[in-house]
């Protein structure tokens, strides 16, 4: 008995009290609460401005419910797997919190291939609806393809990183063989880090091109390039996994840093995306410093302003009283002998249509009706080019001057 009692370790109480859990929650719900606001706040817009939900939309859906999936394996790996206390402690307290911490990493890997993966969808199907372009619709496809690959490689590699797969979860099984850490830590998270990058920096060319003011340039760059942060997040992460490699790593302390950061990228991930649905609730909330500017700039801007084309000032006809004694209404019924090819099927003519008229239009195509607006155009990019319009009306026939002629 004095043997054993001299062979058990000793710890200082400073280690076995050491205890960073419940920092590791609170940041995994505070990321988690963030996600959902944000996420809320662009549904809830789209909805409110009766904007159909888009492809980009759902799927950014979509990706919440796996979100919460990986949200919960962290706190389930802190309160049931040890993470956040040393291993020597957890080892001595009940020596299957390792093998439960490692069960819930291993869960982890696959929501966090997938919500990473439904993400990066998200923004390139927003990427593929605002942009007519060749080239975005090429870089599209393309980016679609290596991300889908990606996903792939994720889930086959996690499901077999051990053979028996059981032993990824227990380690000390006799039998069987795993990957090396350091492979599959590297093999994850640079494909996914270069897709992120790609991403990025696909809208770049396109928004050098639009034929908008330099502030607006910066601006619609700014939103783009704020998912850089996802990307210094992913390099982050990476960092801390390196840091569970090696024989002799107190692995359910050092894994703490690596759960937090796992959290946060998907969850800065789906902020990002949302960020350029947010620009009419910045506008209602700081609406003088998002209309700063020139009279003569706010009303360039007033029209929707296009890659390849500028914008385009249309006029409105103010309306004329109609003189006394004249009919109020817009049109006039023709004689029943009228000749109808130019009045259609109702015998209706538009009043002042007898004089013949003729107009010419050159220049830009004015923007259809949906299109006229002074937010960042994400429901679509327009494409637009030169038009030449000529319309003449004649003066249309009446029985009296056919009969004088």
């Amino acid at each position: 008995m004095a043997s054993n009692a001299t062979a058990a370790p000793v710890f200082p109480p400073e280690f076995l009290e050491y205890n960073t859990g419940s920092e590791l929650v609170t940041q995994i719900i505070v990321m988690t609460v963030l996600a959902t606001v944000i996420m809320s706040l662009r549904l809830g817009i789209r909805y409110h401005q009766f904007q159909k939900w888009s492809i980009d939309d759902w799927l950014i859906l979509s990706s919440y419910p796996v979100l919460l999936l990986l949200a919960a394996s962290g706190i389930a790996a802190t309160i049931n797997g040890g993470v956040g206390r040393h291993l020597a402690v957890n080892m001595m307290a009940d020596p299957q919190r390792f093998s439960r911490c490692l069960l819930y990493l291993w869960l982890a890997e696959f929501s966090y291939g997938t919500v990473c993966a439904l993400i990066k969808c998200s923004i390139l199907t927003m990427y593929y609806r605002i942009f007519p372009t060749r080239f975005m619709k090429t870089g599209t496809r393309l980016l679609f393809v290596l991300v889908a690959a990606w996903w792939v490689a994720v889930m086959l590699v996690t499901i077999f990183q051990c053979m028996p797969v059981q032993k990824a979860w227990d380690p000390y099984m006799e039998d069987g063989t795993c990957l090396e850490k350091e492979k599959f830590f590297l093999g994850n998270a640079i494909p996914n880090i270069i897709t992120d990058i790609l991403i990025l920096g696909l809208p770049t060319f396109e928004v050098v091109r639009l034929q908008v003011t330099r502030s607006q340039k910066v601006a619609i760059t700014g939103i783009f390039l704020l998912g850089g942060l996802v990307v210094v997040i992913a390099g982050i992460r990476l960092k801390s996994l390196t840091n569970l490699l090696g024989d002799d790593v107190d692995f359910t302390d050092a894994i703490g840093p690596a759960w937090a950061w796992t959290l946060a990228e998907p969850a800065v991930g789906v902020i990002t995306a949302s960020l350029p649905c947010l620009r009419p609730l910045l506008r209602f909330i700081f609406g003088k410093l998002f209309n700063k500017g020139s009279k003569d700039t706010r009303e360039r801007n007033k029209d929707l302003i296009t890659i390849g084309g500028t914008g385009v000032i249309t006029k409105r006809v103010p309306f004329t009283k109609p003189k006394s004694g004249s009919r109020s209404d817009s049109f006039e019924q023709l004689e029943e002998d009228t000749d109808r090819e130019w009045a259609g099927e109702t015998g209706l003519w538009p009043k002042g249509y007898e004089n013949e008229r003729k107009t010419t239009v050159f220049g830009k195509r004015p923007p259809s009706e949906g299109e006229r607006s002074d937010e960042i155009p994400l429901d679509s990019i327009a494409v637009k080019h030169d038009v030449s319009w000529t319309e003449e009306n004649r003066p249309h026939e009446t029985p009296a001057s056919r009969g004088s002629q």
